[in-house]
């Protein structure tokens, strides 16, 4: 890379003292860049090579996303028919606890209308302070991988009080 860069320099350089011995009313001898311009031709077709394979990789990466994205989605769709067919009150969580998906048991249990249930903190929101630990605990355990064991615990109920409940969670989807 030095040598190559010297050789695009020293041109310059010849160029530079050309100029100001011409200006001085002196000029020097016969000037030759032509070295210095093929290798500025060569090292702009290998930038514009490098830009083009750069533009396909990212047109191809915005490709696979795009793909990803609709799979993600279709995926969605299929996880919420699930739990919307579920004869049990059934939600679902995403990655830091925040609920994503709340089915009509849940409505009825809670008295929370899914669109305010969606993305509402489920432990802070719906359970008491003795049972958020328990239950972070446990979410943590699936987060991992795990299968926690059941938990015992009271959900807050709008307009109910407190419902007596036993949750299992399962490991990220």
């Amino acid at each position: 890379m030095l040598v190559f860069l010297s050789r695009l320099v020293q041109p310059i350089e010849h160029l530079h003292r050309h100029v100001i011995a011409v200006m001085r009313g002196r000029p020097n001898q016969q000037l030759k860049l032509s070295t210095a311009v093929t290798e500025l031709q060569e090292f702009a077709t290998a930038f514009d090579i490098a830009v083009s394979e750069y533009r396909l990789r990212l047109s191809d990466a915005g490709t696979k996303s795009r793909l990803i994205e609709s799979d993600s989605t279709i995926l969605d769709m299929q996880i919420q028919a699930l739990v919307e067919t579920s004869e049990m009150p059934a939600f679902v969580l995403d990655v830091a606890a925040n609920i994503r998906i709340w089915n009509r048991h849940m409505v009825a249990l809670t008295g929370v209308p899914r669109a305010r249930a969606n993305r509402l903190l489920f432990s802070d929101t719906f359970l008491g302070i003795d049972s958020q630990a328990t239950f972070d605990a446990a979410f943590a355990d699936a987060r991992a991988g795990n299968l926690p064991d059941p938990i015992r615990c009271w959900i807050q109920a709008e307009n109910k009080g407190s419902v007596d409940a036993e949750l299992q969670l399962s490991p990220q989807i």
